[in-house]
């Protein structure tokens, strides 16, 4: 494969104008030390299991792989996680070591395009507060855990599918300082819309005693700006543009409800994955998730986008609202969950969900 890909980007007409060599950057992001990729598919009675390998040994580790290599920690639903989240995932990752790894490979892509980069993190900040340091207040302050959980759509529109709750998790040894140096980088490297982050939408403000800061997020491609939201919790920075579920984070990991991690069912499918220490986990509720979509396509939303002649071409060959309701076809979903662990051979990743036969 790298082999391949060499030649290809040997052909290349040279380099660009930030001095990047095609390939270079390919032994650069790790793909020299890739052997081999194995998948493998089995069907069961209860379910279907599967895993993808990428043989790669650590001493030829580098770039991407290298980035990715989760270490062998627990990565389960956290206590603070409710019971219904209908997606899971967490990876524990070194955010510090990520970054260093990235450094590195820029520098092997590209001397002149990591010396543009290093200039940017340097300067960022500085017209503000002189004092800011982005890989001080943003890159010293990670930790080595990556979360994310979403809920169900609130509904089963287009925007309702398109935008369901979620919530990200960094862990961090001062994630108050991590939340408040991502506002700033964010305003000076030009990520927050409508002129550096002004504005009654991103005033923070204060919940069950926790500040919670706020800034905009870039137009979309309707050209309508967000808002994201940013809190401290249990050892985390918590990001969400979803307000409830900031504070429905700050409550629980004061004072946990029921969480997803006292599911069984979660917990037997995890088994089948390798169980929840392997650094890298994921779940998904597919019995909830599909239920927004079925009554998307069930209620004519599909017809919907497609304007009155792609509808009326759709509906020559399909008519979905003779799809039964969903309660009737439910048992046929259920829950889905991968796992993926990192050894002196390589990565490897396994999955198991409900039977598709």
């Amino acid at each position: 494969m790298y082999k391949a890909l060499s030649q290809a980007a040997a052909g290349a007409e040279g380099a660009d104008a930030m001095g990047v060599d095609p390939k270079a950057a390919l032994k650069a992001v790790g793909l020299e030390g890739l052997k081999t990729v194995a998948m493998a598919w089995t069907p069961g009675a209860d379910g279907d299991g599967g895993v993808l390998s990428f043989s790669i040994p650590e001493s030829q580790r580098v770039g991407l792989f290298k980035m990715l290599a989760a270490s062998s920690k627990d990565a389960g639903p956290l206590p603070f996680i409710p019971a219904d989240a209908v997606k899971f995932q967490r990876w524990r990752l070194d955010g510090q070591r990520m970054w260093a790894t990235l450094e590195e490979t820029l520098a092997a892509v590209s001397p002149q395009l990591n010396g543009f980069v290093q200039l940017m993190v340097a300067q960022a900040g500085k017209d503000k507060d002189p004092n800011f340091d982005l890989k001080k207040n943003v890159v010293g302050n990670l930790g080595d855990d990556i979360i994310s959980y979403g809920k169900a759509p609130a509904g089963s529109s287009m925007e309702d599918l398109a935008n369901p709750p979620s919530v990200m998790l960094l862990a961090s040894p001062s994630p108050d300082n991590l939340t408040g140096g991502v506002k700033m980088a964010a305003g000076a490297l030009g990520a927050i819309g409508g002129g550096g982050g002004g504005g009654d939408d991103s005033k923070d403000r204060e919940f069950n005693g926790k500040k919670i800061r706020s800034m905009r997020t870039p137009a979309g491609p309707g050209g309508k700006g967000g808002k994201m939201e940013m809190a401290s919790a249990s050892g985390y920075a918590v990001f969400s543009s979803t307000p409830s579920l900031i504070e429905e984070v700050i409550r629980s990991s004061e004072s946990p409800a029921k969480s997803l991690r006292d599911d069984p069912a979660i917990t037997r499918a995890a088994e089948k994955v390798g169980g929840f220490g392997t650094g890298v986990f994921g779940y998904e509720n597919q019995r909830e998730t599909m239920r927004s979509q079925w009554e998307f396509l069930r209620t004519g939303g599909l017809a919907g986008l497609m304007g009155d002649g792609g509808a009326a071409d759709w509906a020559q060959m399909f008519d979905f609202k003779l799809l039964p309701e969903y309660a009737k076809i439910s048992q046929h979903f259920g829950i889905a969950v991968f796992s993926g662990v990192t050894d002196g051979q390589g990565m490897h990743f396994r999955f198991y969900g409900p039977s598709q036969r």
